[in-house]
């Protein structure tokens, strides 16, 4: 993994938007992960708040659930961080549960409601819970 101790945020992320135009997501991936280890270090809220948006970005490029993973780490994410950081976000994951329901309403549109099931995995959950989700985070 990259190190970026002794460097500026500014130049780090310069070498992540020449990788991305490189068409080298793993390894913007890296670099990302890199910036996001020395943003929560130095607890600087918006570069850790960036560095988390491309961490998820590169994640759904890579990954095939990774729209799915993207949603669970900013859950990990939200649950340390202090405001304003947590409600930025909390709005960004509610887009992503929106998402998620846009991109699989297909699979998701005939789904039955459980009851008294306690359903962890957003890949089985109703259109409903998605909704009343995405509409929770937003509220």
């Amino acid at each position: 993994m990259p190190n970026f101790e002794n460097e500026n945020y500014e130049k780090a992320w310069g070498i992540v938007d020449s990788l991305e135009q490189k068409g080298l997501p793993k390894s913007a991936l890296e670099h990302a992960e890199a910036i996001y280890s020395k943003a929560k270090k130095e607890k600087n809220a918006p570069q850790t708040i960036k560095a988390i948006i491309y961490k998820g970005k590169y994640q759904v490029q890579l990954e095939e659930d990774g729209l799915v993973k993207a949603i669970y780490r900013f859950e990990q994410e939200m649950e340390t961080a202090e405001f304003p950081a947590k409600a930025v976000l909390q709005s960004m994951q509610a887009e992503m549960y929106s998402q998620y329901l846009q991109n699989n309403l297909w699979k998701i549109r005939d789904r039955t409601e459980t009851i008294d099931f306690k359903n962890e995995d957003v890949r089985t959950w109703t259109m409903g819970q998605l909704i009343d989700k995405s509409k929770t985070l937003y509220l």
